[in-house]
């Protein structure tokens, strides 16, 4: 589970779970959301309820509950997985260039298909992880030879942007606190650019836990490795994990 990390968190929990409605949940769901809204009981509440609420009519009503997306998500959006910290985080590698050009993809399905399909993957995880110590993952996201011609083919198409955007708020509704460090490394400006349309959506808690570096391997080789052990970093970065695990593998 999420386990208090002092006695505020836990007093918070102690509270929480005499007061809250939604008795059925675990103390490790209760304790994310309570540290995504600073907290604060009756914001956590409600940021459970909109959460229900969300899946009711984005998933439920949408019959999206039996979806089977289809294997072009998965061959697009490559997402490899290299093991579990010390914690039991879920470590993962992404190397941005493999899944461009993404307009092609958005040009075919509907936004909504892909905000479930990031959803049920992001509800998978958690499913594996929801005995370990903090239910949280670790993302690599590696921005090699992305340069300004292949962000700007991609931003030209404003659905696509829109429907990022919308995952990013849906992993803030539903899945608070899960991430805990995403290393952008290799990052050009373009990237940053990039980055800048989606930004706004994301709150400060979250954009704390975003460390973006340059090209230069000196400065995140070492923040790298305060972070994880070799065997958790990709091969082709200088550690040994292979990548012949995909996430999808590890979730099924």
């Amino acid at each position: 589970m999420a386990a208090p990390r002092n006695e505020a968190e836990k007093s918070a929990l102690e509270k929480f779970r005499v007061t809250t409605k939604y008795e059925e949940l675990s103390d490790g769901v209760l304790m994310r959301y309570l540290r995504a809204r600073d907290l604060d009981l009756t914001r956590a509440e409600d940021a459970i309820t909109s959460s229900l609420e969300w899946k009711l009519n984005r998933i439920e009503k949408q019959s999206f509950s039996y979806w089977k997306p289809p294997p072009e998500f998965e061959s697009t959006f490559k997402v490899y997985f290299t093991g579990l910290d010390v914690d039991g985080r879920v470590v993962l590698y992404i190397n941005f260039d493999e899944w461009l050009p993404l307009r092609p993809l958005f040009e075919k399905y509907k936004p909504a298909e892909i905000v479930v399909f990031a959803y049920h993957v992001l509800a998978n995880i958690h499913r594996q992880i929801a005995h370990s110590k903090q239910q949280q993952l670790v993302c690599i996201w590696d921005n090699a030879d992305i340069g300004f011609s292949k962000i700007f083919h991609e931003v030209q198409n404003w659905a696509e942007i829109q429907t990022l955007r919308e995952v990013v708020q849906m992993m803030d509704l539903n899945f608070p606190e899960t991430l805990y460090k995403a290393f952008f490394i290799n990052t050009a400006r373009a990237v940053v650019y990039g980055f800048s349309l989606i930004k706004p959506f994301l709150r400060p808690y979250t954009l704390a836990k975003i460390l973006i570096h340059g090209c230069d391997e000196s400065t995140w080789m070492p923040l790298l490795r305060e972070y994880l052990s070799d065997d958790l970093i990709p091969a082709n970065l200088g550690g040994t994990a292979d990548l012949k695990k995909s996430l999808y593998d590890y979730v099924r």
